[in-house]
């Protein structure tokens, strides 16, 4: 079983302290905030200006002064100042995200190729908010297939089969808050086999319990990051700070064993 790449988040515009310190550019606080996800076992971190153009602005110097720092790897959206944020970029960076939609998913590659970038791929199209695992592997093969065209190799896509909740929402009370899990992991499994292995797979745990108190949306979303640990997840977005989870993202193993024994 393989353990997936950590992606810290929280460095959002929605998040008032990021605001913060991308208002007054306040390099401390900034780096405070990412220190505490990397040292709590990020392996790289979501960095999301929002879409404000005074904020997408300051992309650039969130990526050289956090790569000033750590040279960890950064998610950075599709926005105006993206070419220049990946030209400052010290190594592959991420683009985050496209969907399927053809010419969103042509501008994404060609920026993958020119840069030597990683792909995000929300395998979905627009106005589509859910989708059978049919139409989430039909988008997934649009998109190996053009970046073979455009020579990307596929091991730089991340393709994101989307957590979602479930359409019905009586569901929501009757599964505790479990999204609609089953249509990922089937896509998850059979993505690797379609690939050969050689694309990715990446998922963020947001969707998962979100009217649940802290404590019981943890404890689900650690039981959903196994199930996908299991099925071969490569990287997922969570938050960090929640060490229980991370404990489960590093070792999915020894949850389901700890959880075999106690039943």
């Amino acid at each position: 079983m393989k353990t997936p790449m950590l992606i810290g988040t929280g460095l959002h515009i929605l998040n008032p302290t990021f605001q913060k310190a991308l208002e007054d550019k306040d390099r401390a606080l900034l780096l405070d905030m990412a220190e505490e996800r990397i040292e709590n076992g990020a392996q790289g971190l979501d960095i999301n200006p929002g879409p404000a153009r005074h904020f997408q602005k300051r992309l650039p110097w969130l990526v050289r002064t956090l790569q000033a720092h750590r040279p960890i790897p950064l998610f950075l959206p599709m926005c105006p100042t993206l070419e220049e944020s990946l030209s400052l970029h010290r190594g592959p960076a991420f683009i985050n995200a496209v969907t399927g939609e053809p010419r969103q998913l042509e501008q994404g590659l060609r920026l993958a190729r020119q840069y030597r970038a990683n792909l995000v791929v929300l395998l979905t199209r627009p106005a589509c908010l859910q989708a059978a695992s049919e139409t989430r592997l039909r988008v997934a093969l649009e998109a190996l297939d053009r970046a073979e065209a455009l020579a990307v190799p596929p091991e730089r896509l991340y393709l994101d089969p989307l957590l979602s909740l479930r359409p019905d929402p009586r569901a929501w009370r009757l599964d505790g808050g479990m999204p609609d899990l089953e249509p990922v992991l089937e896509t998850i499994a059979l993505l690797d086999e379609l690939s050969r292995g050689r694309s990715r797979t990446i998922l963020a745990l947001d969707p998962t319990g979100p009217r649940l108190d802290p404590g019981q949306r943890s404890a689900i979303r650690r039981r959903v990051l196994a199930l996908l640990a299991r099925a071969g997840l490569d990287a997922v977005f969570l938050d960090t700070r929640d060490q229980e989870l991370v404990r489960v993202a590093r070792s999915p193993e020894a949850w389901f064993n700890g959880r075999l024994k106690a039943a």
